[in-house]
């Protein structure tokens, strides 16, 4: 009886031994399991941190690429400004030139023309220039000027002096009563 149950006891640690065994191999399994879990976890914080660095790189890349394509637009911008002002700047120099030339060009044409003026004799003499006047009544011819007498007609004073060279001077007063005077010439 004793032998017995030293027998049943022995059984009976063993099979304790047994269930310990179990139980420390169902806890180190477990063990392993929510280690694979918390490192199944930790994969994913680090993939998405990655993600979160990845988008972050991209989103400061396309910022770059679009601060860049602003300066290059600002630049082509200023260049193409630039050129404009110089195309302008070049265009008033032409002008600036052209109005030079054109006044060294009328300054020497006056100088000549004073000198043609100055050699030309002096006109004939005004008592010589009689006016042609068809109707006296309207106008009449008193040395160098004309006055018009009738105050809302209009007159015709021709002039036919012979030109046989050179230039000719013209000159004359006219003179008129009326309050709105009316003078028009024809050469």
């Amino acid at each position: 009886a004793l032998a017995e149950r030293d027998r049943e006891r022995i059984e009976k640690d063993r099979l304790q031994i047994e269930l310990n065994r179990e139980r420390i191999e169902k806890d180190r399994f477990q063990s392993d399991n929510e280690r694979a879990l918390a490192e199944r976890d930790r994969e994913r914080i680090e993939k998405d941190r990655l993600q979160i660095e990845l988008n972050r790189e991209r989103i400061e890349k396309d910022r770059l690429q679009s601060d860049n394509e602003r300066a290059l637009a600002e630049r082509d911008r200023e260049r193409i400004e630039k050129e404009r002002f110089k195309q302008e700047r070049d265009q008033q120099k032409r002008r600036a030139d052209k109005t030079q030339s054109e006044a060294i060009r009328l300054t020497v044409e006056v100088q000549r023309l004073s000198q043609s003026i100055q050699s030309v004799p002096p006109s004939l003499n005004p008592n010589m220039l009689i006016g042609i006047i068809p109707d006296k009544e309207y106008a009449y011819q008193q040395g160098p000027k004309i006055i018009h007498t009738d105050k809302w007609g209009s007159s015709t004073v021709a002039f036919n002096p012979i030109i046989s060279s050179g230039i000719v001077r013209f000159g004359g007063f006219f003179e008129d009563p009326n309050y709105f005077p009316i003078f028009s010439i024809s050469i």
